[in-house]
């Protein structure tokens, strides 16, 4: 059941979803307005800060308006809309600009429907209840915030195995996922991936509340799948067959990342777990810009390039899963907390 707190909607978390949501609307409109790199660029950058705020305030709203034990399932919600725009962009984006007239049209009528969505989020903030900021939130700085969340061992493991099955899965796909799929002939590979990703983002965080909030098991498993996938692409021959087990296996891995981000928050103190999550997300970026720029690089070779590309991915997801062995049942109890 929520909390009292669901129905304060000028709560702060509430003011950074409205703030999130203008950010990413005008740092989009450099995107389908300019003609230049530079701005085109930094349009991208804001939108994509606006993006990371709305995504970080929805994961509070679940953490301040319900009960602990409920978060990995109720996350599935939020997934169910973010995965499945990631999934059917590739559908949905030309068929609007076929409908519209433009890429130009179709981006500014995503554009609107976000600002139309932020002034409904302005109407209830300005006019609802509102919400005081309790001294234990004030005390939580961001920076400090990371720190303390970084400092213990067991939640260092989390953050370090979720940050890196993030930055693994999100370089693959936005780099070298694609054109190595046309490379063995089934552009489709993407969308299969996509669509596992999605039903595990979606539902395994109820899985894990119907095992009884367990989330050990869905680290070793995220990270466990990630490096096996990419072992297939690294070392095992070329062919549709083996890149399909391979795509499977990495949308099976990183699917459990909805549980994995609930177990990390739970391995630390309640004030630091907006900025463990933060943390990770943080550490996952870092190392995604590193691994698109490293496989941008080697996919200059050409198709020598790319056993390079999975192998420092294998690594990377190898690293994960020895970290994820490492974490202990213990650092989840928070969980069954009611």
């Amino acid at each position: 059941m929520p909390s009292a707190s669901v129905f304060k909607f000028g709560s702060s978390w509430m003011k950074m979803l409205l703030f999130g949501s203008l950010l990413q609307a005008f740092g989009y409109i450099p995107v389908h307005e300019s003609s230049s790199l530079l701005l085109m660029l930094a349009g991208e950058f804001l939108n994509g800060g606006g993006r990371t705020i709305v995504y970080l305030s929805i994961l509070k709203l679940f953490d301040v308006s319900f009960e602990r034990r409920y978060f990995a399932a109720l996350i599935g919600i939020f997934y169910l809309f973010s995965y499945g725009g990631t999934l059917s962009a590739s559908a949905v984006f030309p068929s609007l600009e076929t409908l519209c007239g433009s890429w130009q049209l179709a981006a500014r009528a995503i554009n609107v429907g976000t600002l139309t969505l932020a002034a409904l989020i302005a109407l209830v903030v300005c006019f609802g209840k509102r919400e005081e900021t309790s001294s234990t939130i004030r005390e939580a700085f961001p920076w400090r915030g990371m720190a303390k969340s970084f400092a213990e061992p067991m939640a260092r493991r989390a953050i370090l195995v979720t940050g890196l099955n993030i930055a693994v899965y999100w370089s693959f796909l936005c780099v070298s996922a694609a054109p190595y799929a046309r490379s063995v002939g089934s552009v489709s590979l993407v969308s299969e991936m996509n669509w596992v990703v999605m039903f595990g983002m979606v539902f395994m965080g109820s899985v894990s509340y119907w095992l009884g909030n367990r989330r050990r098991p869905f680290f070793i498993w995220g990270a466990f799948a990630l490096a096996l996938g990419f072992a297939l692409l690294a070392f095992a021959p070329s062919g549709f067959g083996v890149s399909h087990a391979a795509y499977l296996l990495i949308g099976a891995g990183y699917g459990v990342t909805s549980v994995l981000l609930a177990g990390t928050k739970e391995c630390v103190a309640p004030v630091y777990m907006a900025s463990a999550i933060g943390f990770t997300n943080f550490f996952a970026n870092i190392v995604q810009i590193g691994g698109n720029q490293l496989s941008g690089r080697l996919m200059v070779d050409g198709p020598e390039g790319y056993p390079w590309i999975f192998t420092m991915y294998f690594i990377l997801a190898l690293i994960s899963f020895v970290l994820a062995l490492k974490v202990k049942k213990r650092c989840f109890g928070g969980a069954r907390v009611h």
